[in-house]
Parts: structure tokens; C-alpha cells; sequence
């Protein structure tokens, strides 16, 4: 599978490891969001995945098994190289996604969509919608959703940073206080 070339992938990869999220517990908003997303969507997998360098971790999931994979069959890599949700309505149609292991083999993936998760100016991967059957592409509402939702994920991000920067300014402090 080619994927695309991420522009500045450097730079996100950077900022995606100093977000300190990778392999981190999601939380329970998080958790709410991909549960929103398979019940509205009634699609049998969700999940919120972050592209690092060399892999694509799954931040949170419902109805897959594994937490990630290599980044060169992430097909998240697609909905970060751009600004608007990617949808495939039939992966076997897909130029370059047909021929990925995720679509011919376990779990044969034939759909996806996938909304970026813009971050200040990076990407840092997808809120995606997954099926094993083609799909109708999302209407105006339905993308306007998926949309919004991926927003939600960005926010919570942030407030989990600001949280995790806010207890190590205190431990810091407390550290200092206690000299």
C-alpha cells in the first residue's frame, strides 16, 4: 500500500511525542466519544488512532482487537494528509487501499472514514469510522457529526495536557517547597 507524504511529518511526529499521549489511558470522554461514534454510525469498529512515527496507535477502540499497527498500513496516514474527512465507501475500489493486509486479510476492512485530528497545525491522527461491508459515503449531517466529534477529541487532548502540565507544575513546586 503507498501511502501518502505527510506534509512536515518531522514536525507533527515532534509534536505528537510531546504531547505525551501515546500509550496513555484514554479517559472516559474519550472512551464516550468512539462509543458515540459506533452507536450514531452503526458501524461495527471506531476508534480514535494517532499516527506516530513508525506506528498507529489506537488512543481508544470498539470492536477492534488490536491496540496498533505499523504505520505503513495505517489508513489513518490518509486522513492526516489532509484537512477534510477521508472516506472510502468500498476499500476494494480504493486504488491504493484495496491491496492493504487490513482490507485482505483479518479484518477486511470495506469501509472507512476518517476525520482529522487538527491539532494547533498538525494532525495528529483520525477519529474513524470502520466497517466490513461498503457504505453509502456520509451525507452533509453525517460528516457535519463525525466532524464535530473529531473537534471534541481535539479538546479533550488539550484539557488532558493542561491537566498533566498542571500536576507537574504543583509536583515541581511542592518539590521545592519541601527544601
Amino acid at each position: 500500500m503507498k501511502i501518502p507524504e505527510i506534509p512536515n511529518d518531522f514536525e507533527r511526529v515532534e509534536f505528537v511525542k510531546n504531547l505525551a499521549i501515546l500509550d496513555t489511558h484514554p479517559g472516559e470522554n474519550l472512551n464516550r466519544v468512539v462509543t458515540l461514534c459506533h452507536d450514531i454510525f452503526e458501524v461495527p469498529m471506531a476508534n480514535i488512532a494517532i499516527v506516530a512515527d513508525d506506528r498507529e496507535w489506537f488512543m481508544t477502540g470498539v470492536g477492534l482487537e488490536s491496540k496498533e499497527q505499523q504505520r505503513d498500513l495505517a489508513l489513518s496516514t490518509f486522513a492526516i494528509a489532509g484537512d477534510d474527512i477521508f472516506e472510502v465507501p468500498n476499500a476494494l475500489e480504493h486504488p491504493e487501499i484495496s491491496q492493504s493486509p487490513l482490507v485482505t486479510n483479518t479484518p477486511g476492512i470495506r469501509y472507512y472514514a476518517g476525520a482529522p485530528l487538527k491539532y494547533d497545525k498538525y494532525n495528529l491522527g483520525a477519529l474513524c469510522l470502520l466497517d466490513t461491508k461498503p457504505r453509502e459515503p456520509l451525507d452533509d449531517r453525517g460528516r457535519q457529526i463525525l466532524s464535530e466529534l473529531s473537534q471534541m477529541v481535539v479538546r479533550e487532548i488539550r484539557i488532558q495536557r493542561i491537566l498533566r502540565e498542571s500536576l507537574a507544575l504543583v509536583a515541581r513546586e511542592a518539590i521545592l517547597d519541601s527544601e
